[in-house]
């Protein structure tokens, strides 16, 4: 099992992972955008094979994450340009960090791609984002 993403510990608790993609249906550095429990998701195979996901839309007025380009390990919004690192969910801007989205555990176990999500997505837990 390689495992990727902002932690290897589960953060959602009673709440199995699922499954949201088989990885021979990602292209390195192109997200897929994933819809699981009602709530948006955008998923992206990195070149070195790990697999990262965050919430589907950004906070400005929810451009479609999973179609923005992927730099340096950020993904830009492609409506208005804000940047948000896949791997923390973190916005990046040029004063640094900022709150962003929020990022979930992925993994790939036998061609598919697994990720920690919550039960309730509009919950703020205290997750890794």
């Amino acid at each position: 099992m390689h495992v990727s993403g902002p932690s290897t510990e589960r953060h959602t608790t009673f709440v199995p992972p699922v499954v949201i993609a088989r990885v021979d249906q990602l292209r390195a550095g192109v997200g897929r955008p994933v819809r699981v429990r009602f709530w948006d998701y955008a998923v992206w195979l990195l070149e070195d094979g790990t697999v990262r996901v965050i919430d589907g839309t950004c906070g400005h007025i929810g451009g479609p994450l999973a179609g923005g380009a992927v730099q340096d390990g950020c993904v830009t919004c492609p409506w208005h340009g804000w940047a948000y690192d896949l791997a923390t969910g973190e916005r990046a801007t040029a004063l640094g960090r900022a709150p962003g989205v929020r990022a979930y555990l992925a993994w790939v176990k036998d061609g598919d791609v697994w990720a920690d999500l919550p039960a309730d997505p509009l919950a703020r837990d205290p997750g890794p984002a």
